[in-house]
């Protein structure tokens, strides 16, 4: 029996020195932000006025970065939810909004912890929806870049109707 214990003693006593290494999770790095771009550069390419259609994003979300035992990040990955709000500079009056939710997970391979060898986006990027018009400008499901940049896979529902957009914010 002493032999048992001494046994199951050191077996306890190994797992837990092992484990923790084994154990650790990601690094969470939880962020917010708020930014201002241009969505539609100039209506006028789609044979209305001069103007351009701004978005004004405000979203929050989480990184996780993942290590292998050496160190090295082996995997980066954030989830982000918010609200587009389009509008064009000078007219706060009329607005198109839209919630968003995507997540985005980056590959490397170490010693190359510089430039990701794949790049997955997931989830709703946009989702403006207009009266009359239903989706003008969705974005959902999920895109598989490669090390260069490229599109490898793309699969869900793209709306891109910017004649719409232009069409709904012509002064």
């Amino acid at each position: 029996m002493k032999r048992f214990t001494i046994i199951l003693v050191l077996t306890v006593m190994v797992l837990v020195t092992v484990m923790p290494s084994f154990a650790a999770g990601p690094d969470k790095v939880p962020f917010d932000y708020e930014v201002d771009y241009p969505l539609v550069d100039n209506c006028q390419d789609y044979g209305f006025s001069e103007y351009s259609i701004w978005n004004h994003e405000v979203g929050e979300g989480i990184d996780r970065f993942y290590y292998d035992q050496e160190g090295n990040l082996i995997k980066w990955s954030w989830h982000a939810n918010g609200l587009d709000t389009l509008y064009v500079q000078g007219y706060p009056d009329k607005v198109a909004k839209g919630k968003f939710g995507i997540n985005v997970t980056l590959y490397f391979v170490p010693p190359n912890d510089v430039e990701p060898v794949q790049e997955r986006h997931r989830g709703n990027a946009w989702n403006i929806h207009l009266p009359g018009h239903g989706n003008v400008f969705r974005l959902a499901g999920t895109a598989v870049f490669d090390e260069e940049g490229n599109l490898d896979k793309l699969a869900g529902l793209e709306v891109e109707d910017f004649v719409a957009l232009c069409e709904y914010f012509e002064h």
